[in-house]
Order: C-alpha cells, then sequence, then structure tokens
C-alpha cells in the first residue's frame, strides 16, 4: 500500500510513498499529507480522496491505480517521453482503459451528489479530469458520469439560480409597490384638478359678482 493513514506531529495525516521508486529498487520518496481519518488504519479508498489528490497535485506527484507517483520520478516519465523520436498518435475515437474508467467513477463517487443531481461545490468534469490526469478526457468523464450519476451542473450553479429567482421575487415585489404608488399619484392629481377646477369656478363666480356691483356703483 502506497497511502497509510498515520499520525505526524499531532495531526491525521496520509503517508503517500512513491510506488514507482520502490519499483526501481530505489530508496521510496514519501510525502505527508493533511487527511481526516479518525483512528482507523490505512485503506485503499485513501487512494481516490479528493482532498490527497489534490494535495499531491500541488506538489508534482500523482495517483494512479497502480499507486503514487512522486514528483521525481513524474519528471523522468516527461524526459522520457521527450526523448522518444517517434510520436504516438492518439486516436480521435480513442476509449478509456478500465483502469482509467475505475479512477473516474472512483472520483465521481467522491465529488457528485446522488441526492442533488449535481457534482458538489464547483466541480464539473472538466475538473475531475483535471484532477485526474492520466490521460483522462472530460468527455470520458461526462460518459460515465451521465450513464452512472446524473445530469450536468454543480452547487454553485445552483446557488446562482436561486439568487437569481431571489432577485425576480424582490423586483416583482418592487414593480408592484411603484405601480400602487402610481395609482394613489394619478388619483391624487385627479382630487387636485378637481379642486383647481372649482377654485376656477369660484372666481368667475366672484369676479361676476364684482363687476355687477361696480356696474351698480356708478
Amino acid at each position: 500500500m502506497t497511502i497509510t493513514a498515520v499520525y505526524k506531529d499531532g495531526k491525521e495525516q496520509a503517508k503517500c510513498v512513491c510506488k514507482e521508486c520502490e519499483d526501481h529498487g530505489l530508496k521510496p520518496n514519501e510525502v505527508f499529507v493533511t487527511c481526516m481519518h479518525g483512528d482507523r488504519k490505512a485503506k485503499p479508498e485513501f487512494q481516490n480522496n479528493k482532498t490527497i489528490i489534490q494535495k499531491l497535485h500541488k506538489l508534482g506527484w500523482k495517483i494512479f491505480q497502480k499507486g503514487v507517483v512522486c514528483d521525481v520520478c513524474m519528471a523522468k516519465r516527461k524526459e522520457k517521453k521527450v526523448s522518444k523520436t517517434n510520436v504516438t498518435k492518439i486516436e480521435p475515437n480513442r476509449q478509456p482503459s478500465r483502469e482509467q474508467k475505475r479512477d473516474i467513477m472512483l472520483m465521481l463517487q467522491d465529488v457528485y451528489s446522488i441526492d442533488k443531481q449535481c457534482y458538489t461545490k464547483s466541480e464539473t468534469d472538466k475538473t475531475v479530469a483535471d484532477a485526474l490526469e492520466n490521460g483522462i478526457m472530460w468527455g470520458w468523464v461526462k460518459a460515465i458520469r451521465e450513464d452512472m450519476f446524473g445530469p450536468d451542473g454543480n452547487e454553485d450553479d445552483q446557488l446562482s439560480v436561486g439568487e437569481a429567482h431571489l432577485w425576480i421575487d424582490r423586483t416583482d415585489t418592487h414593480i408592484a409597490d411603484l405601480k400602487a404608488s402610481i395609482l394613489t399619484f394619478e388619483k391624487q392629481m385627479a382630487d387636485m384638478h378637481r379642486t383647481l377646477t372649482n377654485i376656477q369656478s369660484c372666481r368667475k363666480e366672484v369676479k361676476g359678482f364684482l363687476d355687477t356691483i361696480q356696474k351698480l356703483a356708478k
């Protein structure tokens, strides 16, 4: 086992040992990453824990089905690829291997919520493929996710949609309030017009009465 649950410096951690170093008869490189595991012993599922995958990825380490590979061995792998004179052509319709399918399935179990029918947080098909690497394409992740788990989307998307609906509801309320205010204002305007008409009518009567008095006084 290349990943084991250990306690180091008083913290729960995962001890990751390079399998490739061991295979080549070298003293294996090892690294410790924080990983909550309680009092459990080493378990294979640690190798598919998203937290460990992400932390190892930042350190240049990678996790494959056969074990963990350190940054030094990964660099050697890249050097070998560069030194090859014949470039392997990628078939346009190539399919994932069984190992790659297993990796995708295990990763999806960590980051996809069956109950909510969406990815957790901001995860997507692409982030899963990027985290797994090993030549895994996001289209493969999409196919397995649609077939075995559920539709696309994630919690962050749903939160944004929820916020949009909330904004629309608030806007509708504001529009209704404005319409009510306009109706009230229109009623007040009508009342003011009636008052103005009455005042003008009274003025006309008073003016006529005054003119009559002035004529009689002459």
